[in-house]
């Protein structure tokens, strides 16, 4: 329900949002649709969110990815870092918070692009 509440808000801003709900199924949607930036749970159904950071960084180098959670026992500063998690929310968060940062980060994304 939290998935689906957060893509309607991003998509009422504006934003352009595909929804899994589990690794399995984001792993293949990097695959067929290489996002600009990836929003990860950490606590899903088949893995956890640093790993399936590092599996879809694989697949789209570039990507920004935020991981969040109500739960950080295990987590360090040093992991989201080598994970290359480009930040860690802590659950609950501002929806609108959210979604700013996230626009920040696609803005950031589209200009590096067009530079290139």
């Amino acid at each position: 329900m939290q998935a689906q509440e957060i893509s309607e808000y991003l998509e009422r801003g504006g934003l352009v949002v595909h929804s899994a709900v589990c690794g399995s199924d984001a792993t293949r949607m990097a695959r067929d649709c290489p996002p600009h930036l990836a929003l990860l749970d950490y606590n899903l159904p088949d893995t956890v969110g640093t790993d399936l950071a590092v599996e879809i960084r694989a697949i789209v180098p570039n990507l920004s990815i935020i991981v969040m959670s109500g739960r950080i026992e295990g987590l360090s500063d040093d992991m989201i870092q080598s994970h290359g998690i480009k930040t860690f929310l802590r659950k609950p968060v501002r929806l609108s918070t959210l979604r700013q940062m996230i626009m920040t980060l696609v803005k950031a994304h589209r200009d590096g692009a067009a530079a290139h």
